[in-house]
């Protein structure tokens, strides 16, 4: 099988490679960055300018390459990152033998705090992140049902595991401090999702004897669906500390989450304290992925014990 994929050497995108490499699979790879000694075909594009490469043909086009966060990034970054790469990457496609297209989206295109969310939760992006993978989904879909080429939109939440320095990551950093405090979690459940997972799901709809049926969305979370106080005890479990027991609530954080931000943009520097992030934290944000598992089979890795190994290779980096 040939694919071509899109941010090869992003966190998703190097673990992806890995396996399909191991499935022997040939992969032409596009990524900004300089991978180091890589074992595929990488060309270094900047998706928001024209590819030039010559058409080729491909089992399966994967794209995950996009802008995230909420640091130092400007609405034009995200809107040339995430909507003109996918036009551009649409652009080079018409000219390509494409069989199937594999495009990551988000649970951001959805409002900010859901409960039980499906694909037919109200589309209302809060977030100029959120908006602008909503527009380059929009593309997507556009293309696939003008082409008829059988096309798979995930949506992600949080994803997390072994390499990854973002939501999870702070929260067992946070943790492995053992502070007696933390941010009221009282009630609040946090979808996500392990990129092992992640990847095993875009292995399955990669393969050529798996159906796919024109256009078809899906969300994608583990199960079962912790709440925020679950996965507290897992990590400080896994950590070897108590979990906080008192409960701060958010009014009294916002003021130095506030100053931090502030001193922060001052002196260029992200101190780890947004406002923004704060107001992420304390909403729920849960997603149901029932369609996805009904129709592809049973999750591959249970969701504690990728919150257990992340924990691990956090105490592992620390050596």
């Amino acid at each position: 099988m040939k694919v071509l994929l899109t941010g090869s050497d992003g966190f998703v995108g190097k673990v992806l490679v890995d396996n399909l490499l191991d499935s022997g699979h040939e992969i032409d790879g596009i990524d900004r960055a300089k991978a180091a000694n890589p074992s595929y075909r990488l060309h270094r594009i900047d998706l928001k300018d024209k590819i030039l490469l010559d058409p080729a043909s491909y089992d399966v086009v994967i794209h995950c390459a996009a802008a995230k966060g909420d640091w130092d990034i400007s609405d034009t970054e995200f809107h040339n990152d995430n909507v003109v790469a996918t036009e551009n990457l649409l652009n080079y496609v018409r000219k390509c033998d494409v069989k199937r297209i594999i495009h990551f989206s988000t649970v951001a295109i959805y409002s900010r705090d859901v409960t039980d969310g499906s694909e037919s939760t109200k589309i209302e992006p809060d977030s100029v992140y959120g908006q602008t993978k909503l527009d380059s989904e929009i593309l997507i879909r556009k293309y696939a049902e003008e082409s008829g080429i059988p096309t798979v939109v995930l949506r992600p939440s949080v994803i997390y595991g072994r390499d990854n320095y973002a939501n999870m990551f702070n929260l067992i950093q946070q943790l492995n401090r053992a502070l007696p405090f933390q941010i009221n979690p009282v009630g609040i459940t946090k979808s996500h999702v392990s990129v092992r997972n992640v990847v095993d799901v875009v292995l399955r709809f990669s393969d050529p004897f798996y159906s796919v049926n024109g256009l078809e969305i899906y969300n994608l979370t583990e199960r079962p669906y912790y709440d925020l106080n679950n996965i507290i005890r897992i990590i400080c479990d896994e950590l070897g500390v108590k979990p906080p027991k008192v409960n701060l609530p958010i009014w009294l954080v916002a003021i130095p989450f506030g100053i931090l931000e502030f001193f922060g943009k001052l002196l260029k520097k992200d101190t780890g304290f947004t406002l923004d992030r704060l107001r992420k934290f304390s909403s729920s944000t849960h997603y149901t992925s029932e369609k996805l598992w009904s129709q592809t089979g049973k999750q591959k890795y249970s969701s504690e014990s990728e919150l257990r190994d992340m924990v691990k290779w956090f105490k592992e980096r620390k050596q």
